[in-house]
């Protein structure tokens, strides 16, 4: 059976800004000598699971008596795409930093840190066996050795004309292909999310902002489906509540962050019932 990999040395620190409080945020994945994610803020834990999910509007927050963090999704993306299964990640902040609205930032850092090897071992979870139901769902299931995800959308957009996106998650593919997709919006939309109290700390420079025709942003797209690798890395991030790495092949379409958590949380249901 795998074993559980953790940090080697504590060096993964990022510090920004949080996209929604606009509030000065750091975080540091520390090593963990036993399997599972744990996040830390001012003195009180959090473990990741399905019930630690509070809200999932506009990013996914994680949330306690005593602990609330935001826009945990990036940085379990890249802990996934790592094999990282054991770390405590600490917050300074009511969020995880939002960096350039992406996972590259969190990939160098955990590389640079390296990693080590647990005793502790897990068995994966093969999503071709648990009987979900993806009609109601909108996934498809298919069998695979490792895990490979698929996202299915289309946007309405002169620029965006792929629809589908699918890569086998292995550290090396999300690196060069993935880990730069920023999060992204809408110009029409950016008044309403202010007027909601969100995005007090976005800016150009964290978010691919896209007007009726073109890209607002002077740099353009870092790739001409980024919104679909974003959904991606999204997916990706959200999977990691499961608790346990997976296998096979995930189909999902129109994803976002309520409806990844659904899917974690009838995988859940499967194990527990199952």
């Amino acid at each position: 059976m795998p074993q559980h990999i953790t940090l080697a040395k504590a060096t993964a620190v990022l510090s920004g800004v949080g996209v929604h409080s606009g509030e000065p945020c750091t975080a540091q994945v520390l090593p963990r000598d036993t399997g599972g994610i744990v996040f830390r803020q001012n003195g009180e834990e959090l473990a990741l699971s399905p019930n630690a999910v509070a809200d999932t509007r506009n990013a996914t927050t994680i949330a306690s008596r005593n602990v609330r963090i935001g826009m945990v999704e990036h940085v379990l993306a890249a802990l996934g795409a790592s094999g990282i299964t054991a770390a405590t990640v600490e917050v300074t902040g009511p969020e995880v930093p939002i960096m350039s609205g992406a996972s590259a930032e969190w990939m160098d850092a955990l590389a640079a840190a390296g990693t080590s090897m647990l005793d502790e071992t897990y068995t994966p979870i093969d999503l071709s066996t648990l009987g979900l139901d993806c009609e109601a769902l909108g996934i498809e299931v298919a069998s695979a050795e490792a895990l490979t995800l698929t996202v299915v959308q289309q946007f309405n957009h002169p620029l965006l004309t792929a629809d589908t996106f699918s890569a086998p998650v292995q550290a090396d593919v999300f690196a060069s292909s993935i880990a730069n997709a920023r999060t992204f919006a809408w110009e029409k939309d950016i008044e309403k999310l202010r007027a909601a109290g969100l995005i007090k700390g976005g800016s150009l420079g964290c978010a691919v902002v896209f007007g009726e025709t073109d890209v607002v942003n002077d740099d353009g797209l870092r790739y001409p489906d980024e919104p679909l690798r974003h959904k991606w890395l999204d997916l990706l991030g959200d999977l990691q509540q499961v608790g346990t790495p997976l296998t096979g092949h995930l189909t999902v379409h129109n994803p976002s962050h309520t409806k990844n958590h659904q899917i974690v949380l009838a995988i859940s249901e499967c194990l527990n019932t199952g």
